[in-house]
Formats: structure tokens, C-alpha cells, sequence
């Protein structure tokens, strides 16, 4: 006859047993739903609890990010004018967004996927902090001012008016940036990385999935 600490412990190992099925079978619920009504990518980033790629987990993101990104740093720098720091943390956010640390760049999936919320709190706190003067929406005015060029000369032009482009070749590293409230209007934020300035961030590549999102 079992004496009462050893019904307890049994009690215990049966409710912590239905706990346990409990989780397993809502994984399998969850993974057979994913696998039914997601993209391979997609069921992928849910099952490895990924928010930047699973529209379950985005849907229970808080506050100012859809996928649990962090703008403390970013708002911080800014505040304090550190405008090259600022980029830098941008760029990271940017690729962490996207989901392409390991590559250094965005693609046109990456491009389309990009999380519209996320991209309208970069800008914001570009724009709070610059006057208005930086901040993906001012590129974007200026890139649609460029009406009266083709567009195979937009490019060009367009880096003459952000400053990316000087005597006739684009900027080719961070060094060569301005990180003052004086420089041109759209000049920042700029891709960090060394390589030709040309493709900016969200600047003419990105300009079409931009204005989707209503920046």
C-alpha cells in the first residue's frame, strides 16, 4: 500500500505527463498547420520560432516592431546626434530585418517581404532627429523630384542630391560620408559597408516596395 508522499509523487508524474503530450501534440498542431497554409520559408521560420519570417509569431509582436526588433540603441544614437553610429546600427537593423546578416545586402525577395512597420519607426526617428533632413522618406522626395530625367540617368542623378556621388564616381566607403545636420538632404541613412554607395539602403532599389508602405 502506497503511503501518502509516494501518491503525490505518482500524481505529480501523471500531470506532468499530460503537460508534456499537451506541448508535443500543440507542436505537431502547429507544424501541420504551417506546413498547410505557409511557404516552405515561412514553416521553417514558425517551427524555429523565427518572428521575421512567421506570420503566427509576428501576429503577437508588441510594440513599435512586427517582428520583436529593439530601437532603443538606435533612438539613442540619434538623440545624441551620433549620426555615424546611428547608421551603423540601421544597417544592422536593416540586414536583421531582412534576414540577411550573412549576406551584407538585401534581394528583391527581401525587399518585398520587408516588415512595413519596422521601416515607417527607422524613418520616424531618422526624421524626429535631423529636422526632417535624413530619413528614407526624404530620399524618397527626392528621388520622385527627378522627374525630368530618364531613368537609366535617375540613378546618377539621384547621387549628386544625396551627396553619394561626387566628380563623377559614387562614394566608395563609409570614410567618405558626412555625418553632419549639413550635409545634403537624404544623405543619410547610407549603406555602411564598404563598396560603391550606389544602392543606398532603401533608396532607388527599394523605392517601389517603399511607397507600399506608406512611409
Amino acid at each position: 500500500m502506497m503511503d501518502k508522499n509516494q501518491l503525490n509523487q505518482q500524481v505529480n508524474t501523471r500531470s506532468l505527463s499530460k503537460v508534456i503530450g499537451a506541448v508535443v501534440a500543440g507542436i505537431v498542431a502547429v507544424a501541420t498547420i504551417a506546413a498547410a497554409v505557409l511557404q516552405p520559408e515561412e514553416t521553417r521560420s514558425c517551427l524555429s520560432l523565427d518572428a521575421r519570417g512567421c506570420p503566427f509569431l509576428r501576429s503577437f509582436a508588441s510594440g513599435e516592431s512586427d517582428v520583436g526588433a529593439n530601437y532603443g540603441k538606435l533612438r539613442e544614437l540619434l538623440q545624441k546626434k551620433d549620426y555615424q553610429g546611428a547608421n551603423q546600427e540601421t544597417g544592422k537593423l536593416i540586414l536583421w530585418l531582412a534576414g540577411r546578416e550573412g549576406e551584407g545586402n538585401l534581394d528583391e525577395r527581401s525587399m518585398k517581404r520587408f516588415p512595413c512597420r519596422d521601416l515607417q519607426v527607422i524613418n520616424k526617428l531618422w526624421l524626429e532627429n535631423s529636422n526632417g533632413r535624413f530619413g528614407f522618406k526624404a530620399q524618397i522626395d527626392i528621388w520622385q523630384s527627378l522627374k525630368k530625367y530618364k531613368s537609366e540617368e535617375k540613378p546618377s542623378a539621384f547621387g549628386y542630391e544625396v551627396g553619394w556621388r561626387k566628380n563623377n564616381r559614387w562614394l566608395n566607403s563609409p570614410n567618405e560620408l558626412s555625418f553632419e545636420l549639413r550635409a545634403p538632404k537624404g544623405h543619410l541613412p547610407a549603406r555602411y559597408g564598404e563598396g560603391e554607395m550606389s544602392g543606398g539602403w532603401l533608396a532607388y532599389p527599394l523605392l517601389s516596395g517603399v511607397a507600399v508602405c506608406d512611409i
